[in-house]
C-alpha cells in the first residue's frame, strides 16, 4: 500500500465514522429528524413548565455559631417530579457594621428524590469579631443537577 492510499484512508476515515454515527443515530430514531436533533428535550421543558416552586419550598431551619465555627440548616421540600441532586451552594455575606466577610458552604452533595423534605447543611468559619453584628447577604451561588442537566444559578454581585 502507497504513501498516497494511506493519505487518503487517513482523509476518508474520520467522514466515515461521522457519517456512521449520523446514521446510525437517524436509525435509533426511526428516521425521524427532529426526534434525532432535539430528542425529549421537548417533554424535559414541558415537566418543567408544570413545577409549581414558591419561597415558602426553600429556608432556614437552624443556625449555629460557635466561636469561629458557623452551621447553617437549610429545608427543602423539593416541588420536582424527578430527582435532584444539590451538588453546592455557596453563601457569602459581610458584617453591617465592620464589613467583614464570610462564607459557608454546602457540607456535601445531596441527592433530594421527588417531592422530597431535605434539610441542607452549609458550614464555614465566621471571624470572631461577627458573632454578635448583624449580617447581610452579598452573594449566594446554587449547583444542581436536574435530569443530567447541570444548573448553575448566581445572585449578587460577583458571585463566584
Amino acid at each position: 500500500m502507497g504513501e498516497t492510499t494511506l493519505k487518503v484512508i487517513l482523509w476518508i476515515l474520520p467522514w466515515l465514522l461521522l457519517i456512521s454515527g449520523i446514521g446510525y443515530g437517524l436509525y435509533q430514531s426511526d428516521g425521524d429528524i427532529e426526534h434525532f436533533m432535539i430528542g425529549n428535550l421537548p417533554t424535559i421543558l414541558q415537566k418543567f413548565s408544570k413545577i409549581k416552586i414558591s419561597k415558602d419550598d426553600f429556608g432556614l431551619k437552624k443556625i449555629d455559631i460557635a466561636g469561629k465555627s458557623i452551621v447553617a440548616q437549610f429545608y427543602f421540600d423539593s416541588p420536582f417530579p424527578f430527582p435532584v441532586k444539590i451538588k453546592d451552594i455557596l453563601i457569602q455575606g459581610e458584617g453591617k457594621k465592620s464589613n467583614v466577610e464570610f462564607e459557608i458552604e454546602l457540607e456535601k452533595e445531596v441527592m433530594i428524590q421527588p417531592h422530597e423534605n431535605s434539610t441542607l447543611t452549609l458550614r464555614g468559619n465566621l471571624p470572631l469579631n461577627l458573632e454578635k453584628e448583624e449580617i447581610e447577604l452579598k452573594k449566594a451561588k446554587i449547583i444542581m443537577e436536574i435530569l443530567g442537566i447541570t444548573i448553575e444559578i448566581r445572585e449578587g454581585r460577583g458571585a463566584r
